[in-house]
């Protein structure tokens, strides 16, 4: 009796000790298979350099057509938006009219027509 318990204690512990190191992704970064360069770098900034403010550079990489320059081209069509938003006194307006204003001038400049599934540089 005190070998069984002494094995079942044995299984329990190896058991939750090995869970408690698993893995906590369905994908090692090792096994990813990206399609291009620019892909590659984007997921090492984001998740291997824990770069979180190069969050664009991802949504841009799935497109085969992704490279830096599309990436410096949208970076700098952002910006201009940016730009004319604060030109124009969005600081000073309530949270509510600063959203009306975001929205209004991004599907002015931006959006051609709505499409379900688009993507990022297929909007720019």
């Amino acid at each position: 009796m005190k070998s069984l318990l002494t094995t079942l204690a044995f299984i329990i512990f190896n058991f939750v000790n090995s869970s408690l190191f698993a893995q906590d992704s369905l994908v090692f970064y090792k096994d990813i298979q990206f399609t291009s360069d620019f892909e590659r770098e984007a997921f090492r900034n984001f998740f291997k350099n824990n770069d979180k403010s190069q969050y664009l550079p991802l949504f841009i990489s799935v497109s085969t057509a992704a490279s830096k320059e599309e990436n410096s081209n949208i970076r700098n069509r952002i910006g201009g938006i940016n730009n004319l938003l604060i030109s124009s006194g969005i600081g000073k307006k309530k949270p509510e009219k600063k959203i009306k204003a975001v929205y209004e001038q991004v599907h002015s400049t931006m959006l051609k027509k709505y499409e379900m599934e688009s993507r990022v540089l297929q909007i720019f």
